[in-house]
């Protein structure tokens, strides 16, 4: 007789989670701080909610992106409870795009300039294109978004399904183009001087897919709940 297995659903964070248990698990979610205006010294006691309503941020939407980029099954959609705030979800995106473009894509682009000056000329030109096409997509897409939620902002009802559909449809060519940058930086010949140039590359880019493809999903629920 085979054992019976049992499947114990994971304890997502929740209000009463302890914002010191969600930086022991993970460090990186320290920087949710930041993109949601968090002043935060640290507390073994002080709650998710409390630090929330202290700092004037949306509990909801803290709560759905600590656990979107903490649980791999975690899902949005599945875990909304009540109305979706789509302002404070707005507002949590403008600080989103702002640390990609200021912080994160600039960072990338001090790695591949570091990179460059050891290539060889071919792939000197094949992976400049690839940047140059990553960039221009990258700025059109985030920009984009930017202005979307902006009008939407000012007059709600006005973004259309076809402009949501145009944004979606520009970020899977950025994400086709940072598959195939990933593949060039890693197959990039390079002596063994510069092993770690490439690998630093390398790691910014996994990263940055990783952020990005999760990011989308904060992206799309609110377009969903813009234009519906």
């Amino acid at each position: 007789r085979r054992p019976i297995i049992t499947i114990m659903k994971v304890p997502y964070y929740t209000p009463e989670s302890k914002v010191s248990d969600i930086l022991r698990d993970n460090y990186r979610r320290s920087i949710l701080f930041d993109l949601f205006d968090i002043e935060y010294s640290y507390d073994d006691d002080i709650s998710i909610g409390e630090i929330c309503v202290a700092n004037r941020a949306s509990v909801d939407i803290f709560l759905l992106v600590c656990n979107l980029y903490t649980y791999e099954e975690y899902s949005i959609e599945e875990n909304i409870k009540g109305e979706f705030p789509v302002a404070d979800a707005i507002k949590y995106i403008f600080k989103v795009h702002d640390f990609f473009i200021h912080k994160y894509m600039s960072e990338i682009k001090t790695r591949f300039g570091e990179m460059k000056t050891f290539l060889s000329g071919e792939d000197n030109r094949a992976l400049t294109g690839l940047f140059d096409v990553f960039w221009i997509y990258s700025d059109e897409h985030l920009t984009g978004c930017n202005k979307l939620f902006k009008q939407y902002m000012e007059q709600p009802g006005s973004v259309t399904p076809k402009q949501v559909e145009y944004m979606m449809e520009l970020k899977t060519e950025i994400n086709r183009t940072l598959d195939v940058l990933i593949k060039h930086v890693s197959g990039a010949e390079a002596s063994e001087d510069y092993e770690v140039q490439v690998d630093h590359l390398k790691f910014y880019l996994i990263c940055l897919r990783k952020d990005f493809n999760l990011h989308d999903e904060v992206v799309y629920t609110t377009f969903k709940r813009m234009i519906n």
